[in-house]
């Protein structure tokens, strides 16, 4: 079964990568843990590797282009199969991922729960 390799968060803050060169080619062997590219982050550069041995089926992203973390940037898997997918599904499912839920609106307090309306502090606090 081929494997999507994703655009990795290199950072708490990071939200979008650029490839920066493909290492392999398409339809070139590769091995588990082997260098496939390498991409910049804000402050970072990695080498991304493969997540399993096989053929490069396709570079879904091409060299000095950025996409959002968890965008899909290429397909690792056996000679022959499909590598096929929507792409601009993937990019939307990227854009909204755990940290666009995990986003709190600037400004929010807390609301206070029943008979806890008054906080009580002495002067010594």
């Amino acid at each position: 079964m081929a494997e999507r390799i994703v655009m990795p968060k290199l950072g708490l803050t990071m939200e979008e990568g650029t490839v920066l060169q493909w290492l392999r080619r398409e339809g070139e062997r590769v091995e588990k843990g082997e260098p496939l590219l390498e991409v910049e982050g804000d402050k970072t550069t990695s080498e991304v590797e493969s997540p399993t041995d096989g053929v490069l089926l396709r570079a879904v992203v091409n060299q000095d282009e950025t996409v959002p973390v968890g965008a899909v940037v290429g397909i690792v898997g056996q000679a022959g199969e499909s590598a096929d997918f929507d792409e601009q599904t993937e990019i939307r499912k990227a854009g909204t991922g755990v940290d666009a839920a995990a986003k709190v609106e600037v400004g929010a307090r807390p609301q206070p729960r029943r008979g806890e309306g008054r906080v009580f502090i002495s002067p010594r606090a």
